[in-house]
């Protein structure tokens, strides 16, 4: 084999500039057609917020239904855990003499997580003297309460019926295992 069949094929400057520009016109029409849909959703999620109603079972949500389509936001926060806090906290309830009180307020994975009752709980306890106040101090400052973006889901009115069907189905077979068992 000659060394000119390893070569790799030449492509000319004329060709590499029309696929650059192939590509620059391709990169504005999807920018342009980004904007217009951030622009549509942004509208939608006004419309959503301030005409929507709270579906069923779904407190973190706004829906809004129109003939054929439903349109729905959901908006959530996350909670993380200053573990620094936690171990004071923990500390001070050991110190308080309740320290069994902390593991009705936070379970231990590889981090703690609040349980759903927590703020109830430490309020509850009576701890008594300057430690009580400190105690609430510092269980505010275990975690930090963040607002997620809301996200927004625009669906058909039948998908979302053949969905409610498929759950009522599902739910109706559950029903009589239960009543059984």
């Amino acid at each position: 084999m000659s060394a000119a069949a390893h070569q790799p094929e030449t492509i000319s400057t004329l060709r590499i500039d029309a696929i650059c520009q192939a590509y620059v016109e391709a990169q504005a029409v999807a920018d342009k057609a980004q904007a217009f849909a951030d622009d549509a959703k942004a509208v939608l999620l006004n419309i959503v917020e301030q005409h929507g109603f709270v579906p069923k079972n779904a407190e973190q949500s706004r829906r809004l239904e129109g003939k054929e389509y439903v349109a729905t936001i959901t908006s959530g926060r996350t909670i993380s855990i200053d573990e620094d806090h936690v171990t004071q906290l923990q500390l001070l309830l050991s110190k308080a003499g309740k320290p069994r009180l902390f593991n009705d307020l936070f379970s231990r994975t590889t981090k703690h997580t609040l349980k759903k009752n927590a703020a109830e709980l430490i309020r509850a306890a009576k701890i008594s003297g300057w430690r009580g106040g400190r105690a609430l101090e510092l269980f505010a400052m275990c975690f930090r309460v963040a607002s997620k973006t809301p996200s927004l889901n625009v669906d058909t009115v039948a998908s979302i019926a053949a969905r409610e069907a498929k759950s009522a189905a599902k739910a109706a077979k559950k029903s009589p295992k239960k009543a059984k068992g």
